[in-house]
């Protein structure tokens, strides 16, 4: 894993923070945070190389009229060894109107996603444009990602990192739902979900789906104590608007053996 982190002075729409694969490793998840109470994520994007997918860039703003407002951001690349190839494949969705718009992007035959991510375009201050969501399907064939669009058109781009058929891959989940009368934080301080990969597994991407809310992180978490092993899926989303807000965070399980 490695991972780089950044201040960035929103408003400024090629702003990056990049965390890239040591040389030999190759990318199968990306993760991100941002450390502002109005800030969110639209842009988690994996990149590739002619050497296969190495390199994860992400870009924060502030969901409110904060045009100077410097942000704390982090991202993380999840780099592999060994194991079968892995590639990058892209889809994006447009929509005339504004409000959702979701993409999902197929793995090619005999392969599943082992991660993904996602970027909607740079909406201006204040925010126009956010990301809900980015994730695998149940099955494992395709990587979803949502957008929302507060104003005008609606874009969307999903990212599916691909792997070759290889040991039996799961997915699991977890969910949190906040009843809330106004946006913000809510009584906890945040609406937040965690999942854990089974025995013998460990984790190669994750992501979230949420309603009512959009994402400030989705990142590994680690087992406590002992040798480091990334074998799980923690997510962050700060409530939007008065509403009934879900998320739902995912994590991409593979044999130890993989």
């Amino acid at each position: 894993m490695t991972s780089a982190t950044s201040t960035m002075q929103t408003g400024i729409d090629d702003q990056v923070a990049t965390a890239t694969c040591p040389a030999g490793s190759r990318l199968t998840g990306a993760g991100a945070a941002v450390a502002h109470p109005n800030a969110y994520i639209n842009r988690l994007e994996p990149r590739s190389t002619a050497d296969g997918p190495n390199s994860v860039a992400m870009f924060a703003t502030v969901a409110t009229d904060e045009p100077q407002a410097s942000v704390e951001a982090g991202v993380w690349a999840y780099c592999v060894t060994s194991g079968p190839a892995t590639r990058i494949i892209n889809q994006t969705a447009t929509s005339s109107q504004s409000g959702r718009v979701s993409v999902a992007v197929p793995c090619p035959a005999g392969t599943h996603v082992v991660g993904g991510g996602a970027k909607t375009p740079f909406g201006g201050i204040p925010a126009q444009n956010y990301l809900a969501s980015s994730f695998p399907a149940s099955d494992l064939r395709s990587w979803n990602a949502t957008a929302v669009n507060l104003s005008t058109a609606a874009s969307v781009t999903g990212y599916a990192i691909c792997a070759d058929a290889g040991p039996a891959t799961q997915r699991v989940a977890s969910t949190s739902t906040a009843h809330v009368t106004e946006s913000g934080y809510g009584a906890d301080g945040g609406l937040e979900a965690s999942v854990v990969c089974p025995d013998g597994t460990h984790v190669t991407g994750g992501g979230t789906d949420t309603q009512g809310s959009y994402l400030m992180s989705t990142l590994a978490t680690a087992n406590p104590g002992g040798t480091l092993k990334l074998n799980g899926w923690s997510a962050r989303a700060k409530i939007r608007v008065s509403n009934i807000a879900t998320i739902v965070t995912y994590a991409v399980c593979e044999s130890d053996q993989w």
